[in-house]
């Protein structure tokens, strides 16, 4: 007798069929379509992280000193990668704010990729992921060191399980650790 599917699991097997990314994409759009409305000024812990993006990124790569006299227990990954992002962009907050909301998405389609090796239902995996409060209405919008962190995570998480290239997934790991010591 052949096993039947309920009409969950069909209609999950539908949209998985359809573009996944695009349906990833969803939650992130809105997201940025909010920040456009959010104060340019910093919020929360961004007034901690913002000036230290701006004295990063005075210089393409920051001096030793500059690193000794960081006045954050992060790493200083975050703060040269937005600092140089904020060269470019003249430090302006919606834009910065904008590029954490792309480095956010990525990290969910890492995610995605490697789950789609091993799980039978990725794509809700990774929107249960996704639809997190923390993640997606708190660390995404704003300027928090979280989401580039997780993007070195999953990213060497990915070429650890799926590709098996020791040397980058470490390198990404390393890069994670740089950006948030907490990362352990």
């Amino acid at each position: 007798m052949p096993e039947r599917s309920s009409p969950i699991a069909n209609a999950l097997c539908f949209i998985e069929r359809l573009n996944p990314y695009w349906i990833l994409a969803v939650p992130f759009v809105l997201v940025a379509i909010t920040v456009m409305f959010l104060p340019s000024e910093p919020l929360k812990d961004e007034r901690f992280y913002y000036p230290l993006i701006q004295v990063f990124g005075a210089h393409y790569l920051p001096s030793i000193d500059t690193i000794k006299t960081m006045n954050q227990s992060m790493g200083p990954f975050y703060f040269i990668f937005y600092g140089l992002i904020g060269k470019f962009t003249d430090y302006s907050l919606p834009a910065l704010r904008i590029i954490n909301v792309f480095v956010s998405f990525v990290a969910v389609v890492v995610l995605y990729k490697t789950l789609a090796r091993f799980c039978k239902y990725p794509l809700c995996l990774t929107l249960w992921f996704a639809i997190n409060p923390y993640f997606l209405l708190l660390t995404a919008p704003l300027l928090y060191t979280d989401n580039l962190c997780m993007l070195f995570v999953l990213a060497g998480m990915y070429f650890y399980v799926v590709k098996r290239n020791l040397v980058v997934s470490g390198l990404l790991w390393g890069l994670a650790l740089w950006t948030r010591q907490t990362t352990i």
